[in-house]
């Protein structure tokens, strides 16, 4: 087993920076301004071979409804389930016995009830209440979290996750899975898991994650967990990973923040393998963590560290192609976005982002579709990738002619010291990017004698003028060319 770690942000690309263009398609309105939108998926549902937008909404009463439109925004059509005083939470569209149907899932305190529909009448074909075994206090409600729908033999065999409240101290996930062949039936909980269920085209296993939160006095303690469910059974479970924390008043040990599975929208699985995002809360900030394993065994084949004092945030993480290749991912944070190699977990591009997507679909066609839902407008946007991305990355070792590039501290502010070694007499370049390529002040530009050198950023551009908070690059070209860049973080 080969593995790499990479410690804090080093990047070692060429000067092109790449910027990644989102265009605009179209918008979808919620239905009403007292609407929430409940989930959304692709599917066919008017059989012409191109997978369209199905939408489902509550308006907080007992109907779920479904909205369905092609891929350009033109509607299909709309159908309603009656909850019959259950909580709407997730709907889904399914093809099963060559029929479509509409499944929908509804929560009445201690009871779920999942409901089969066909999809041209909207009649009810069969539905099922479960009780799930928890209590209801209005500070954590228990919800669904997830519908998931899988053919197995000749039945479609249904995953639903959900929030669950145990008395007032302990809240955590569970699955429930159910078998349809024509009628519901219940098969089984599977516990400490339903906070998301993730299935990858390649894979033998699905990925489900959940958690345990108990507060005990001033003491909350939570764990973490990634099972894997067999496809070939879809009931074997198998520990992956887990972590744990606890927190009081006066601390925090290893709180697990976020686990979060990278390869979504996976065409590579098995030539790249999975990539998992891991972040924990300490006294020092925020330690995160991207790991990758290899698709045939699990273990893993390379881990990436660094730590910020603050989060903030990732989400929404696809596979992307980057300069034609498919082994790279993108994710976004609060108000940027980051791509990374799969082979090694090289950072290969930052840049400012003025979308937050809340899913990212890949088409029938392989584009991939771009959705922010704004609840503030009532509003769904859908955006598509102007153009294809393309970033010149080199080796991701360090180049003969340089020894070291840091900064310290980082974060900083107002001032950070960037220190670089050198082997030779050279002429060095020292350059402050910010993440939309443009730059923002040289540092340096003469001859240096071999040796480590020191230069002080004080965080202001060309013209004096203090610059914002943010994410900033320094670039060191050596004799003319660029053989290394850093990330520093400017914290006001």
């Amino acid at each position: 087993m080969r593995v790499i770690v990479v410690l804090s942000f080093l990047l070692f690309i060429s000067p092109l920076f790449a910027q990644v263009d989102f265009e605009y398609q179209y918008d979808i309105n919620y239905p009403t301004d007292d609407s929430k939108l409940c989930n959304m998926q692709m599917y066919d549902v008017n059989n012409d071979d191109e997978e369209d937008i199905v939408l489902f909404f509550t308006d907080y009463s007992d109907d779920l409804l479904m909205l369905s439109y092609q891929t350009n925004g033109d509607f299909i059509c709309e159908r309603v389930l009656s909850g019959e005083s259950f909580y709407p939470e997730k709907g889904l569209v399914q093809e099963y016995d060559d029929e479509l149907i509409i499944i929908g899932s509804f929560t009445e305190e201690y009871e779920i009830m999942t409901k089969v529909c066909d999809f041209e009448t909207g009649s009810v074909i069969d539905s099922l209440i479960i009780d799930h075994g928890g209590t209801t206090w209005d500070l954590f409600p228990n919800q669904i979290s997830e519908l998931k729908v899988y053919h197995h033999d000749n039945d479609l065999i249904l995953m639903l996750g959900f929030d669950n409240t145990s008395g007032i101290i302990v809240y955590e996930t569970k699955t429930i899975r159910m078998t349809y062949d024509g009628s519901l039936s219940f098969d089984q909980f599977f516990e400490d898991m339903g906070e998301e269920i993730i299935d990858i085209d390649d894979a033998d296993e699905l990925f489900v994650k959940g958690y345990y939160y108990g507060f005990f006095e001033q003491l909350s303690n939570i764990t973490r967990y990634l099972k894997l469910i067999s496809k070939s059974d879809y009931t074997t479970v198998t520990d992956f990973m887990s972590a744990s924390g606890s927190s009081g008043p006066s601390y925090i040990s290893h709180w697990p923040v976020q686990f979060e599975i990278v390869t979504q929208n996976d065409n590579n699985y098995s030539d790249y393998g999975w990539m998992f995002y891991k972040n924990t809360h300490t006294q020092n900030g925020y330690h995160n963590k991207f790991i990758n394993y290899d698709p045939n065994n699990f273990e893993q084949t390379w881990t990436v560290d660094f730590t910020e004092p603050d989060l903030t945030g990732f989400f929404t993480p696809t596979c992307i192609e980057v300069n034609n290749q498919p082994n790279y991912v993108m994710y976004f944070q609060e108000n940027s976005l980051e791509i990374r190699n799969r082979i090694d977990g090289s950072l290969v591009h930052v840049q400012a982002s003025d979308i937050l997507p809340t899913d990212i679909f890949r088409t029938s066609s392989n584009e991939l579709l771009f959705i922010t839902d704004d609840d503030t407008n009532n509003v769904i946007k859908f955006y598509k990738l102007e153009n294809d991305i393309f970033v010149d990355v080199e080796e991701d070792t360090l180049p003969e002619s340089i020894s070291s590039l840091s900064n310290y501290p980082n974060p900083f502010n107002p001032s950070t010291t960037i220190e670089f070694s050198i082997q030779n007499n050279s002429q060095i370049e020292l350059t402050i990017y910010n993440t939309k390529g443009q730059k923002v002040k040289t540092l340096a530009d003469n001859q240096f004698t071999p040796g480590s050198h020191t230069i002080i950023w004080n965080g202001k551009d060309e013209s004096g003028k203090s610059v914002s908070s943010g994410i900033y690059f320094y670039k060191l070209q050596v004799n003319g060319k660029v053989e290394a860049m850093e990330k520093c973080l400017l914290l006001k």
